[in-house]
């Protein structure tokens, strides 16, 4: 099966959506889909065309097209893609992550049209999935969609309640690393903040929490793992709560670090404002390692309260703190949270079962496409 993936950003960026869509794909190739990528040309020197592992992967200037407002060029990049389309002749267009650049897909229909699924790792205002936006036209016109949460889900589906038949769960995943957990280092504790920093994953609240924290645990360590536009802030928030010397902010961390970096902290720290899945609550459940979090959207779904984690509610870092201190005081719950979070990441997001279920969605809509023939 031909299958043209689309993600606004791949490889060379390094992100959780990035990082999802590099394994999927990896996953998939081996049981015979033919892929050819599509993503954003962030910059002119950037190769229009290189390959990802055995993958043919097209850019094309998306944002710079849009934001110049230029006819001409806008007409460029619309031919470009054309002659891709036609070229690859695809089953099925899969919308893995969407941005801008979606405009120009609904600019090329093709001919015939093939099957058409748009993934979704965030949540939409109802302003974004109204009829004339880019977004919500692309909904509508999909064959199906799939959220990575049940709580994705609900909120899309309560935007836009013509999709409810056409749309389900395949709760994200990755395989499960070759790494084996090690001990829960309790004695002299290290608390992770892993991800972007940004004001969306909270980071400022774990510093307040810590500070509560420094005092009663004088071996205990912060550690921040993720660069961003935040990082400054925090820096000049963790020197203001006199904790800089007790912080450790890493910046960025190649993803094939991540599972080692997990593997020596105690208890992994998620105090978000809004989370649609929560990736980096599955990668610490894989390496047995317990989860404090925000009791919001996705991320309740990830971390189970008071089996895998415990969860607050957000913004709140007195309860944060408290509940960090719940699980160093108790190292005998941290281990057994920690021991069911490995369990949980097995069988409630099992990496076989996430590609079995797109692999069973793709061949039911493209037999549908096709009137019950096999695809070529």
């Amino acid at each position: 099966m031909h299958v043209l993936f689309w993600s606004d950003t791949l490889w060379p960026v390094v992100g959780g959506v990035e990082v999802l869509a590099a394994n999927f794909l990896r996953g998939m190739q081996p049981r015979g889909y033919e892929f050819a990528l599509i993503t954003r040309q962030d910059d002119l020197s950037q190769p229009e065309r290189e390959d990802f592992a055995g993958m043919p992967m097209h850019r094309l200037p998306f944002r710079q097209a849009l934001q110049a407002g230029d006819v001409r060029q806008l007409v460029s990049v619309r031919k470009r893609l054309q002659e891709l389309k036609q070229a690859l002749r695809p089953d099925l267009v899969h919308i893995f992550h969407s941005g801008p650049g979606v405009f120009f897909h609904l600019q090329t229909p093709q001919d015939p049209p093939a099957a058409l699924v748009v993934s979704l790792h965030q949540l939409y205002g109802e302003e974004a999935l109204a009829a004339d936006t880019i977004r919500g036209r692309l909904l509508r016109q999909a064959d199906w969609i799939v959220a990575c949460s049940a709580s994705v889900l609900a909120e899309t589906r309560a935007q836009l309640p013509e999709i409810v038949a056409r749309s389900s769960v395949i709760p994200n995943s990755l395989p499960m690393p070759a790494l084996a957990p090690a001990s829960l280092p309790l004695g002299a504790p290290h608390l992770l903040c892993l991800g972007r920093a940004v004001a969306q994953k909270g980071f400022d609240v774990a510093l307040r929490a810590f500070a509560r924290l420094a005092g009663r645990y004088p071996q205990a360590r912060l550690v921040v793992a993720g660069d961003g536009e935040a990082l400054p802030v925090l820096v000049q928030l963790a020197e203001a709560l006199q904790i800089a010397d007790r912080v450790d902010f890493m910046g960025w961390v190649a993803p094939p670090d991540v599972p080692a970096l997990i593997n020596r902290c105690a208890v992994v720290v998620m105090p978000s404002r809004y989370e649609p899945f929560g990736l980096v609550a599955l990668q610490a459940g894989q390496l047995a390692r317990p989860v404090v979090a925000s009791r919001v959207d996705g991320l309740s779904e990830v971390v189970v309260d008071r089996e895998t984690g415990l969860l607050v509610e957000p913004e709140d870092s007195e309860a944060l703190a408290g509940a960090i201190a719940r699980l160093l005081d108790h190292p005998e719950l941290a281990e057994r949270m920690g021991q069911a979070g490995r369990r949980r990441s097995r069988e409630a997001f099992a990496w076989d079962r996430h590609l079995d279920s797109y692999d069973a969605l793709f061949q039911r809509l493209v037999k549908d496409r096709h009137g019950g023939a096999t695809a070529h």
